[in-house]
């Protein structure tokens, strides 16, 4: 009797095919993971993008306005780190208040701060300072800024 072939499939051959198709199932599910991982990247990148241009935005405002009120000698403002240094001088030696003409531009700013706390809910401001070596006369007690 001759051999004219088999028409099924052992089942080795068919426990092959099941699992080629279930590893090419799990790839598929992997790499779609992997695309919507790369998505939610993407959008948080363009996000990042946007809220730094409105810092950046806000800085140069600032730096304008500093410029018109002709004050811009008091500070000095560095894009990359996002800081705006206030030089020696805005204090009096061993006082803690900061001067007429500080307290003057810095209240005149206050309207661009705000918008940049309502432009960026989650934006925060540090200030920082530090004093020089003569013994505080007038300490601030109980100041709040309004």
């Amino acid at each position: 009797m001759k051999d004219s072939g088999s028409q099924w499939l052992s089942v080795s051959d068919l426990m092959a095919a099941v699992v080629s198709v279930v590893v090419m199932l799990l790839v598929v599910s992997i790499m779609q993971q992997a695309i919507i991982l790369m998505n939610q990247r993407l959008t948080q990148d363009q996000s990042l993008i946007v809220q730094r241009q409105v810092v950046t935005d806000m800085f140069k405002e600032m730096q304008h306005f500093f410029k018109q009120e002709n004050v811009e000698t008091m500070a000095s403002f560095d894009f990359d780190s996002y800081r705006i240094v206030f030089r020696e001088g805005i204090f009096e030696k061993g006082s803690a208040i900061v001067t007429e003409d500080v307290q003057e531009a810095l209240n005149k700013s206050k309207p661009k701060v705000l918008e940049f706390l309502n432009k960026l809910p989650n934006g925060v401001i540090y200030i920082e300072g530090h004093s020089d070596n003569t013994p505080v006369r007038q300490p601030v007690i109980n100041k709040t800024v309004e």
